[in-house]
């Protein structure tokens, strides 16, 4: 367990240093919402379930689920 807390803290570390995003060094999920009609999803393991109405995105933290609302 102390060896995941250490690679955490040099991960940590390491990403201050350079001044990366948090998300790009932990494989954290990015959600970047566009409007009504583009949703960028960074960082996924995979796609579960794709329909019209929605789409289920797997990533590192737990299940995504997306539904689509129109007029």
């Amino acid at each position: 367990m102390k060896k995941k807390q250490d690679r955490g803290k040099k991960t940590s570390f390491m990403s201050e240093i350079l001044e990366m995003p948090m998300e790009v060094s932990t494989g954290m999920p990015k959600i970047t919402i566009t409007g009504f009609e583009e949703i960028l999803v960074e960082n996924y393991k995979g796609i579960l379930e794709y329909e019209e109405m929605f789409i289920r995105i797997n990533t590192f933290i737990g299940v995504v689920n997306i539904l689509r609302f129109w007029v």
